[in-house]
């Protein structure tokens, strides 16, 4: 019998994943629509001033653009949802995000300030974490199994539809600012066409509430090389790669690039989707950052994508639940531990890796406390982080 799992999400991954291992493949379910994008709109400076102003309006922030659009935000229901978000935002930014930049500055000083591409396996639409521990990459990779979506034109919705979309935003958003990540369940449910419609809303509404400008949105898929090119609903790679690109810009003046794709990262999954990892490959050397990934790349079955991240990251870093502890050849890699390690919260049974505790005991001493909450023990603060080092000419 062939084991499959398919179900798991970035760091959103909270339903029993036991064993739970069984040869009935779940139903996918068909949420991405990609007619309803509004036309860009470029200004004189380069923005998307259409995309940059939606990105705003659905994350209840303030903006100077579309008349459509700031009608909507004099309304009594906008304004309530931005006040809202508005508290969710800044007790999330007080309790976590700004204790980890601080952190990411003093302890990733010299991988945080590369300009590396990021690699965020097993992430969802996170783009948040990941710009805040590494806020100087050029590019970012996301990859998950939540449906990649649209932006829907909220200019054109009545007001009963406007606010059940701003409320399905809310709501979808309520994990990961709580809890710091996305739970599976959840998600599959909260991305739904008839909700958030997918991954790209939130993407937009974290790079906006980052104070980010968007450029360019394109659909996007891979050819047989493992080359972006633009989506073709015809094209296999396209139902097996389906992804976007946003181009944005920083509150600095920065371009970047963030990308995310909807696969598959179990081998079975990568089999038969070779042109995804030849897409890893040329990316070359990046960084790696690994988050509530519950435990898959512990299992045998997740050892291509696995050992890929072993071979082409310069630097990692991670939670217990990412690539587990033995499978560092500590001769090749400086290790540097963060928190403290307890046993996987009761979701996860048979992934306690008792080398890693070994290594937490026999160092205690030095091994500094995390002043922020991250990951699946965000509740009792037993927290812990990894940060791995590619040791040169070892």
């Amino acid at each position: 019998m062939k084991t499959r799992i398919i179900l798991y999400s970035p760091i959103f991954f909270s339903f029993t994943f036991l064993f739970l291992l069984s040869c009935n493949q779940p139903k996918q379910t068909k949420v991405e629509v990609t007619a309803v994008m509004p036309k860009p709109v470029i200004d004189t400076i380069g923005f998307d001033s259409l995309h940059t102003d939606i990105a705003y309006f659905i994350a209840g922030m303030p903006f100077e653009g579309d008349s459509a659009l700031l009608r909507r935000r004099n309304s009594e229901k906008w304004r309530s949802f931005s006040a809202e978000f508005d508290s969710s935002w800044q007790n999330a930014k007080k309790s976590r995000l700004e204790p980890m930049k601080k952190w990411a500055e003093k302890e990733l000083k010299e991988e945080s300030s590369s300009e590396r591409p990021l690699f965020y396996p097993f992430s969802g639409p996170d783009i948040l974490n990941a710009t805040t521990l590494f806020p100087n990459s050029k590019s970012y990779t996301l990859v998950g199994l939540e449906p990649v979506g649209d932006i829907l034109d909220v200019r054109k919705m009545n007001s009963e539809k406007l606010t059940t979309y701003l409320q399905s935003i809310e709501s979808s958003l309520n994990d990961i600012f709580r809890k710091s990540y996305f739970i599976s369940k959840h998600m599959l449910n909260d991305l739904q066409q008839e909700n958030v419609n997918g991954a790209l809303p939130l993407l937009e509404v974290f790079l906006a509430r980052t104070g980010n400008k968007i450029r360019t949105i394109e659909l996007i898929s891979l050819n047989d090389s493992g080359e972006v090119t633009a989506r073709n609903t015809s094209d296999l790679h396209t139902k097996l790669n389906r992804g976007v690109r946003i181009g944005f810009t920083t509150s600095t003046g920065v371009r970047k690039t963030l990308q995310y794709f909807k696969v598959d990262l179990e081998d079975a999954g990568l089999a038969v989707n070779p042109a995804f990892m030849k897409y890893v490959k040329k990316t070359g050397e990046f960084s790696t950052y690994l988050k509530s990934a519950s435990y898959l790349l512990h299992y045998k079955f997740f050892a291509e994508i696995r050992n890929q991240i072993l071979a082409q990251s310069a630097f990692l870093l991670q939670d217990d639940s990412g690539v587990a502890y033995r499978f560092f050849d500590k001769k090749k890699w400086k290790i540097k531990l963060y928190g403290q390690y307890t046993e996987p919260i009761s979701d996860f049974k048979g992934v306690t890796q008792e080398d890693l505790q070994a290594a937490y005991n026999q160092d205690a001493q030095h091994i500094e406390a995390l002043p922020f909450v991250l990951g699946y023990h965000w509740e009792s603060r037993g927290i812990n982080l990894m940060k791995a080092s590619r040791i040169l000419n070892p």
